[in-house]
């Protein structure tokens, strides 16, 4: 193990990659991990698929509230 110093990462700072018209996301990869922020629109399907190291994945939900008149 290393001595090695961590690295702060903002999302914000992450450029988004678009990988489809329904599916982006934002990586923070190291050396045998991958963090990554995922964006799915309506629709999406991921196909199954493998990786060889270890993969941390971060979805969050999007809710959209609404209001009517006078709420």
């Amino acid at each position: 193990m290393t001595d090695a110093a961590a690295t702060k990462f903002r999302w914000d700072d992450i450029p988004k990659e678009q990988l489809n018209d329904l599916l982006s996301r934002r990586l923070v990869t190291g050396v045998r991990g991958m963090l990554a922020h995922v964006y799915l629109k309506k629709g999406c399907v991921v196909p199954k698929h493998h990786h060889e190291n270890e993969q941390f994945t971060y979805i969050r939900p999007r809710v959209s509230h609404r209001r009517g008149r006078g709420a």
